[in-house]
């Protein structure tokens, strides 16, 4: 009987039927090695190996993440100043600083305060891997397995233990993928609150990946025809074999079709003004950081010149506040514009940076639309090739793109440089000094891992080919890690910009082969075909 039972608890614990619990523990066991492992790289690996290195206050010196910090330090001090009126989601477009800022308001202005928030980003994005695992093979420890190298590969502590965007872009491409995952099941359409669960998560997700990096929410709509697609054709099965009435297949669709179209809305929320400012704004934080030059200085300079609110609205009145807004718009305009020439009279940037191909040619049968985001994804690329030709780690930094069919042409070299750079031939190789040689250490161990779970991926996934869930994860996927592998010519930052995409491709494969392994250990056969 006792073994009856104990044989009862162990089949329990690799069932979905308890998935509830399981992900509440695995969360837990995220989260406490997140933050611990935070700790440990901000209190003991900068400050006692790394001094070099160490900023001071937990902070790897030279990289965003200082940038970021003084920024959100500086909001921080407005909103104790001038109220909540002066808080920006965005300042100088970067949403993790506007996050930084509510935390720092409250608590010390130092980034251990935020370890918790960062833990518990990353610890979600865990979290649904391994829920988007588990609905492709069906069996929780195979699912948790294969979502271990998410969450504890080295490049993850750039934004656990730093100040990062990646952490929240992850998140946010997570929940849009399984939210779409959860829209596409035939069991969510015959219960509302299911249903309305898929939306908010991808609602949630585009929102987050909006606010911290405003592409990805344009990419995801193109990506999400797929799913959208899949959904249509299910929905005309699942209406003919009688298991949907056509009244909830219409309103799967027609719900489902203008949730794509609130993409649009999400990806451009602000007017064509402040849209122009937005990025310039963005592109100033880049000019004073990477220049370091008087940098707490000019950041306050730049920070001041953008602060839109310092007055109490609520005092004012409806026409009052109208002449502000028209005066500040003035204002910003004239700032923008004497901005823009006192940094070309310092030659912060060379001319080449972010500068647009203006011999684009453009393609007569691809639609406009697709067109422009192609010629974005041309232009980000020329100002990385253009603005940083010295860079160590950069990849075929001779290849300009200067049409629609030069980018399609370039597609397939950019898979391959999206998931299998660097390359063998770059492994172990030295950096530009001691730190820049142990991240490409550190990149080179990952990529031998990614290596063999890319393996596993082709010698065991094809059981799970017929799966929705299967093939909705790798659209996603896949179509991000082209668009990055088009844009960035730097393979250290493509490396940690595409880290959350590549790991859920590789995850499937370490899922799949940890799932085989453990039908074996059991004596039971995988079935040929899950449809």
């Amino acid at each position: 009987m006792i073994d009856t039972v104990k044989s009862s608890i162990k089949l329990n614990f690799l069932s979905p039927a308890i998935e509830r619990p399981s992900l509440l523990r695995t969360f837990a066991i995220f989260y406490i090695y997140a933050a611990l492992v935070a700790v440990f790289i901000q209190f003991i690996v900068l400050p006692y190996m790394l001094p070099a290195y160490h900023n001071g206050i937990g902070l790897i010196r030279g990289l965003d993440s200082e940038g970021i910090h003084l920024l959100a330090v500086d909001q921080a001090n407005r909103i104790k100043e001038y109220g909540w009126g002066a808080w920006q989601m965005q300042p100088m477009s970067q949403g993790p600083a506007g996050i930084a800022s509510i935390v720092y308001t409250f608590l010390p202005n130092i980034p251990a305060m935020l370890i918790p928030l960062n833990a518990l980003v990353h610890a979600l994005s865990g979290v649904i891997l391994v829920h988007i695992y588990q609905r492709i093979t069906g069996n929780y420890l195979s699912a948790f397995i294969g979502s271990i190298p998410f969450v504890v590969f080295p490049t993850s502590l750039m934004w656990c233990a730093q100040i990062h965007k990646d952490g929240y872009t992850f998140l946010g491409i997570y929940l849009i993928i399984l939210g779409w995952i959860c829209l596409t099941d035939e069991r969510t359409w015959q219960s509302l609150p299911r249903a309305a669960l898929g939306y908010s998560m991808v609602f949630l997700g585009a929102m987050i990946a909006w606010t911290i990096r405003p592409y990805i929410v344009k990419i995801a709509q193109i990506i999400s025809v797929f799913p959208f697609l899949i959904l249509l054709v299910s929905a005309v099965l699942w209406v003919c074999h009688g298991r949907l009435s056509a009244y909830r297949a219409v309103m799967a669709i027609v719900s489902t079709a203008f949730l794509i179209y609130s993409f649009s809305w999400i990806a451009n929320p602000l007017s064509p003004l402040e849209q122009k400012l937005g990025q310039q704004e963005n592109l100033d934080f880049n000019v004073a950081f990477l220049t370091k030059q008087t940098y707490p200085q000019e950041l306050d300079i730049i920070t001041q010149s953008f602060d839109r609110r310092k007055y109490d609205s609520g005092k004012m009145s409806f026409q009052h506040k109208n002449l502000r807004k028209e005066q500040h718009k003035n204002l910003r305009k004239e700032q923008h514009k004497n901005l823009r020439k006192e940094q070309h009279k310092k030659r912060y940037v060379d001319d080449n940076l972010g500068r647009l191909i203006k011999d684009w040619s453009k393609t007569k049968f691809i639609p406009a639309l697709l067109e422009i985001k192609l010629y974005y994804l041309a232009n980000i690329r020329e100002g990385y090739r253009l603005g940083y030709p010295e860079a160590g780690s950069n990849i075929d930094v001779d290849i300009s793109l200067k049409s629609a069919g030069g980018v399609f042409l370039y597609i397939p070299r950019a898979i391959q440089i999206s998931l299998l750079a660097p390359f063998p031939d770059m492994w172990f190789t030295q950096g530009r000094n001691s730190l820049s040689t142990l991240m490409r250490f550190v990149s080179s161990i990952e990529m031998i891992l990614v290596y063999v779970m890319l393996i596993g991926l082709l010698l065991f996934a094809r059981t799970w080919f017929f799966k929705k869930d299967f093939w909705i994860s790798g659209s996603f996927a896949i179509s991000l890690l082209v668009a990055k592998g088009i844009a960035i010519v730097n393979l250290g930052t493509l490396h940690r910009l595409r880290y959350g995409e590549l790991l859920l491709i590789a995850g499937v494969g370490l899922s799949c082969m940890a799932l085989h392994f453990i039908k074996k250990g059991k004596g039971q056969k995988i079935p040929s075909k899950h449809i």
